[in-house]
């Protein structure tokens, strides 16, 4: 009896590890899961130069956030609505297309996230002579507004390749980490 709860209870967790689409878990509501295509054409009207799909998507809430690939950070619509029409503007029409590979998302209640990959491919910005793919990594929070769900804050920038840090480059050399002692203020 117990290997068989345990297989009802693994076997589902285990088919939700695919990256094709979005995770089971953005399923669990369907109003959020037919959002999504909804808000993917949106990003692809976007890197083509044209915010408006973009904007008519997102929270009009004085706690709208953006945290955007180019920098910055803006609060408030009228800032991050500002900040769209800026960073649109970066892009020329060129047929970009972009793909989605969902790493997680999730529902709760009136909130909904996803971290994604957002592959970029024919992308042409307005200081290039010729389209080139982006990667970004991002994480977006949406809320449901009046029924109907809205980009609330937006996380990204460029997916560049790991690097090892100090202790990875030590470990390769073999040498010994230094230890800093701890300050030592006399008690008053």
């Amino acid at each position: 009896m117990k290997k068989i709860l345990l297989f009802v209870l693994l076997v589902p967790a285990l088919s939700g590890c695919t990256k094709t689409g979005a995770p089971p878990t953005a399923a669990s509501d369907s109003s959020f899961q037919a959002f999504l295509p909804q808000w993917e054409a949106a990003q692809f009207r976007f890197i083509n130069g044209d915010p408006t799909l973009w904007k008519q998507n997102a929270s009009h809430g004085d706690d709208a956030t953006m945290l955007g690939a180019f920098g910055g950070h803006e609060k408030g619509s009228k800032q991050v609505g500002e900040r769209f029409d800026w960073a649109s503007s970066h892009f020329k029409e060129s047929g970009a297309t972009e793909k989605f590979e969902y790493l997680n998302t999730g529902v709760s209640g009136d909130l909904a996230f996803t971290v994604a990959i957002e592959h970029q491919e024919e992308v042409r910005m307005v200081d290039q002579a010729n389209p080139a793919p982006r990667a970004l990594r991002v994480t977006q929070i949406f809320r449901r507004e009046d029924g109907v769900w809205k980009l609330l804050h937006r996380h990204a920038d460029p997916l560049i390749e790991k690097k090892g840090g100090h202790a990875a480059e030590l470990q390769r050399t073999g040498e010994a980490p230094q230890r800093i002692a701890p300050s030592t203020v006399p008690p008053k």
